[in-house]
Parts: structure tokens; C-alpha cells; sequence
């Protein structure tokens, strides 16, 4: 009978300690977690330890979520990695991939990983250099907020000072220089220039992003910071599809290259000296095997500017020059262009054409010299703006040049026409500048 009382006491003693959640469950109960578990919450959500014969390690709740870093009695790696996937368990899960963790993952050309026996041979996607940043300065920045007390951010930008370049001007000027390997070591020079920027424009051709300036002020008293370059631009794709090698490469891209079409000649003059012996600063020139130039629009302009004093000065260096609806004002003849035009022959519209040039006048010598004009003279202003200025891209005065939808001067010229609007011409020929460029250095020996 005191046993029966001592039971019946006891019991109640634990019932009582249980409905104030003062006790835990006696061992036989474990068993019943995974079925009240399935019947739905326990109150409190009570958590204990799995049983070392169960699951050793393993925590249990009877309202368990994926991804609360607890791998409970019915998770697994398949029903949530988040929680349970480790490397090494032999299941390619969560945040793993064959580069973090090679034993589960198995590495395929495309995965971003150089493993698995990969090579820049049979994987260049996955083994070959990369371009997806650089180091962005202004030629000339503020000391201070206020009073700016401006000055140059690189010595090698000394020459926009010494050609009389307006502060102002200098201010407003954004180069990267992503490649930029000692001056005894260039092989080849490369520069690229966006066309003009109202404001901060993407471009295909540096591979710049919309919006490059902010953080980036006018006034503010900053000289450089680290972009993102494009993947498909024209820039990335030369380094990453081995056109181009870093250690023997200098590469300058002007985001803004402030060479404006509403300058005077002499700012012009001024903006062109400065590029031309700023860029000659960077290579020996018994060392250079060739130069490559290419711009869109007033970008166009200006490189096809600089090709003619590097092809003045220089005759005997291979020299490709590629132009994407290159725009120059033809009221101020430059680079030749004069008002008369010529229609766009594969776009029925008459809104469509370009102004013409001499352009094989231009050089000197037109030995080692491949140049690639892509024009679709698309208008690059607004109607009202375009009735009174009537800024198009420039085109070879040639007897093709309004009938024939691609023609060639002899081997150093190639023009092309294409229906895309103006601004997308940095984006839409790309691959056909990167088959000319091949072409050309194969040409060459570049």
C-alpha cells in the first residue's frame, strides 16, 4: 500500500514539475519526438538531444526550420544543405562548388573554377586571365570640399597642364588605366574611348557601367576608386580572349574622355596633344609591335585623330584603328569631314547617314595601317537639336559609300553600315571589331 501511495505521489509530483515546463522528458519519450513532431507544433517547441543509438550529434525540435544553422533528426544535406551540408558527405549542396569543395562537386569548363585538370587550353573560361575592374582616376581632383585647391591625381597626368587643358575641363576627365605593366616591358599599346558623357553613360566598348561617377564628385576631394568593368565589353574581352597579354600590354580606357563636340578647335587641339604624349609616355617606341586605338562616337573621333599622329610619327609601326559611328564636326572640318553626306544603304530613312571624309587623305602613309569604320549614322541628338546642329557619324567618300553595305580601299580600309541606333553601336560591333582585330594582328605579326 505505501508503494502504491510513494507511485501515485511521485506521479503527481512529476505531472506537476511537467505542466510548469520544469523537467525534461524522461528518456522512453524520446522515441515519440519524430510522431509529435508530425502531429504538428509542440508547445514551446521544446529541443533535446538525440539519443547517441539515434543520431549522435544531432539536435531535435519538434518545430524545426531549415535554416536556422540546427540540422534536426529529420533534416538531411537533400532537404536542407543550408543546415546540413558539409563538404565531404558526397553531395554537391548549399554553398558549395568544385571550387570550395572539389570531392563533392565535380569540376565542367564554365563553372568559374580552374580545377579538375583544366588548363587555359582546354578551359579559357575558366583558366584565362581576367579584367573586371580598375582603378578609375580623375587628371585632376579637389584638395578639399571647399576651397577645392585643385590638383592633378598622377604625375603621368602632367601633360593636360602643359598643353593648357582647362581645370575645369581636367576635372571633369576619367581614365582607367587596368594595364599597366612597366614601360620597358609594353609591347603594344591599347587605347579605348566611350563617347561623350552628359552625364556617366555605360559604354560597350570600356566596359564602364551606368552611374560610374557616384561617389565620385566633381568637387568632391577624391582622385581615384576601384569600378566594375563589363564582361562583354570590348576591353575585358581582348585580355580574357587572349587578344591581348597583360604582362606585355598597356591599356588606358577613357570613361569620359572630355573631348567634347561643342569645344573650340584650339580646346580640341589642346585635349589631343595631351592623350597623344601621354600615351606615347608609356611605351618605348623601338619596343612597340603595334598600337590599337578604338572610340565610339566623340571617342571615335578623337582615336582617329591620335591614329594620324601616331601613323605621322611612327610610319613603320603596325597601327589598327577601329571606329564605332565616329562622330567629328563637320562645321569645323574635322578630321576632313565636310557637309556633304552620304545615306545609310541597308535603313530605308532619311534621317540615317553620314557626313563624308577623305579619310585615306588624312595619313601620311597608309603602310601598316588597318583601319575599321562602323557607321550607321544614325542622329545623335533630338530632333529639334538635330535640325539646327545635325551631329552624325563620318564615312569614306568612295564611290561604295552609299551603295554598298560594307566595302574596302585597298587592304587598309574596311567600312561597314548597320541599322543600330547610335548609342548601341558601342555594344552591337564588338565581335566584328574583335574578328578585325584578329584579322589585322595575324596580318601584322601582332
Amino acid at each position: 500500500m505505501r508503494r502504491l501511495m510513494s507511485r501515485a505521489v511521485w506521479s503527481a509530483w512529476v505531472m506537476w514539475l511537467g505542466a510548469c515546463g520544469g523537467t525534461e522528458l524522461p528518456e522512453p519519450e524520446l522515441a515519440a519526438v519524430a510522431e509529435a513532431r508530425a502531429q504538428g507544433p509542440i508547445e514551446d517547441c521544446p529541443i533535446v538531444e538525440v539519443p547517441v543509438q539515434a543520431q549522435a550529434g544531432v539536435r531535435a525540435s519538434s518545430c524545426a526550420v531549415c535554416g536556422n544553422g540546427i540540422c534536426d533528426a529529420n533534416e538531411s544535406d537533400y532537404s536542407c544543405p543550408a543546415d546540413c551540408s558539409f563538404c565531404g558527405d558526397g553531395v554537391c549542396n548549399g554553398w558549395e562548388n568544385s571550387g570550395t569543395c572539389p570531392s563533392d562537386c565535380a569540376a565542367y569548363c564554365g563553372d568559374g573554377f580552374c580545377t579538375g585538370g583544366e588548363t587555359i587550353g582546354s578551359c579559357l573560361e575558366d583558366c584565362g586571365p581576367k579584367l573586371r575592374s580598375a582603378l578609375l582616376h580623375k587628371v585632376r581632383s579637389c584638395r578639399n570640399s571647399w576651397p577645392c585647391n585643385s590638383r592633378q591625381s598622377r604625375d603621368d597626368f602632367h601633360w593636360w597642364d602643359d598643353f593648357g587643358v582647362a581645370t575645369d575641363k581636367q576635372k571633369r576627365t576619367y581614365i582607367a588605366t587596368p594595364l599597366n605593366p612597366p614601360r620597358q616591358d609594353v609591347r603594344h599599346l591599347v587605347f579605348i574611348a566611350a563617347g561623350q558623357q552628359f552625364d556617366a553613360y555605360a559604354s560597350g566598348l570600356t566596359g564602364q557601367y551606368e552611374g560610374y561617377k557616384s561617389d565620385f564628385e566633381y568637387d568632391e576631394p577624391r582622385s581615384s576608386k576601384w569600378v566594375s568593368l563589363a564582361p562583354n565589353s570590348l576591353a575585358t574581352r581582348l585580355v580574357e580572349g587572349l587578344y591581348r597579354n597583360p604582362s606585355d600590354t598597356f591599356m588606358g580606357l577613357a570613361f569620359d574622355a572630355r573631348f567634347n563636340y561643342g569645344f573650340s578647335n584650339a580646346n580640341k587641339q589642346e585635349i589631343e596633344n595631351a592623350y597623344y604624349e601621354w600615351l606615347k609616355e608609356k611605351a618605348f617606341v623601338w619596343n612597340l609591335q603595334s598600337i590599337y586605338l578604338a572610340g565610339h562616337s566623340r571617342g571615335g573621333c578623337l582615336v582617329s585623330r591620335l591614329a594620324r599622329r601616331f601613323k605621322q610619327d611612327f610610319p613603320s609601326i603596325p597601327l589598327i584603328v577601329q571606329v564605332f559611328d565616329g562622330v567629328c564636326h563637320k562645321d569645323d572640318g574635322e578630321f576632313g569631314v565636310t557637309p556633304f553626306f552620304l545615306p545609310n544603304p541597308v535603313k530605308n530613312h532619311s534621317d540615317w547617314f553620314a557626313y563624308s571624309s577623305d579619310i585615306g587623305g588624312q595619313f601620311s602613309t597608309t603602310q601598316n595601317l588597318a583601319f575599321y569604320n562602323m557607321v550607321s549614322g544614325d542622329q545623335v541628338m533630338p530632333d529639334f537639336v538635330d535640325f539646327f546642329s545635325g551631329v552624325h557619324a563620318f564615312g569614306y567618300w568612295n564611290p561604295s559609300a552609299s551603295t554598298s553595305p560594307s566595302f574596302t580601299v585597298g587592304d587598309w580600309y574596311r567600312q561597314q553600315w548597320y541599322d543600330a541606333p547610335h548609342m548601341t553601336m558601342s555594344r552591337w560591333s564588338v565581335g566584328d571589331a574583335l574578328w578585325h582585330y584578329r584579322t589585322s594582328c595575324n596580318r601584322f605579326g601582332c
